[in-house]
């Protein structure tokens, strides 16, 4: 189990090198607490951004539970760069290298837990998963920024979307109930997906590069929209 574990960390960690790729930047410091009664986690970020919360939690009780306060708290931070009509690329763009630096001091901190409890794991792996997405939503929504031809635009909005799907998600990747309205937009994002599909059939020479990138969106996306369809909770008569 542990070898397993280990290699979720080394695969979460992993596409953090593309976001952490710019030289010296040392903004957000992590240090490890040990005291005689208790060991706990913490991290000191010095990364300010409009909107950015700082992580005041103080010594919770056990390493475990710190790991998931940190994870929330990391996850809240990506969530403040989806909003209800678009995904802030620009704001996003600017801080990404300090977000990987942040979500690597977290999985340094954070690794013993990993490896012996699955649901700190599998909390990693989302968080972690997520951020690798927003990242790759990026890079395309950069290379097709230019929203003056049809198909351009058809991408643009198809992976704009795909991101906001994020914003139903909890920090452990289930959907977040909290939400009020969730079920109607989860069927509103599937209702564009289709718009957005049939778009698509009267753009004239449609290049295949542009077709298949829409059609793995599309997927992804509908992917899970079904999973988060299938945790709606259901009224009972």
């Amino acid at each position: 189990m542990a070898s397993k574990q280990a290699i979720i960390v080394f695969l979460c960690l992993f596409p953090i090198a593309l976001a952490a790729s710019a030289p010296n930047v040392k903004d957000s410091k992590a240090i490890h607490i040990e005291s005689k009664a208790n060991k706990t986690l913490e991290i000191l970020p010095k990364i300010e951004w409009p909107g950015r919360d700082n992580f005041t939690n103080q010594f919770s009780n056990n390493d475990t539970q710190y790991a998931e306060e940190l994870l929330e708290w990391y996850h809240n931070q990506l969530l403040s760069f989806i909003h209800e009509t678009h995904f802030d690329t620009f704001r996003f763009e600017v801080v990404m290298a300090k977000l990987s630096i942040d979500l690597s001091d977290i999985m340094n901190l954070a690794q013993e837990v990993v490896l012996h409890n699955n649901q700190v794991s599998r909390q990693l792996q989302y968080v972690a998963g997520a951020f690798d997405m927003m990242m790759r939503c990026l890079l395309i929504l950069n290379f097709y920024d230019f929203v003056g031809t049809s198909e351009n635009y058809v991408v643009n909005r198809v992976v704009d979307l795909h991101v906001r799907i994020l914003k139903l998600h909890t920090s452990h990747g289930s959907l977040n109930t909290d939400i009020k309205g969730c079920e109607d937009m989860l069927m509103g994002f599937w209702l564009n997906l289709d718009e957005w599909q049939e778009a698509l059939w009267v753009i004239p020479e449609l290049s295949l590069e542009v077709q298949t990138l829409i059609d793995e969106q599309v997927a992804q996306a509908r992917a899970r929209i079904r999973i988060l369809f299938s945790q709606i909770p259901r009224k009972h008569n």
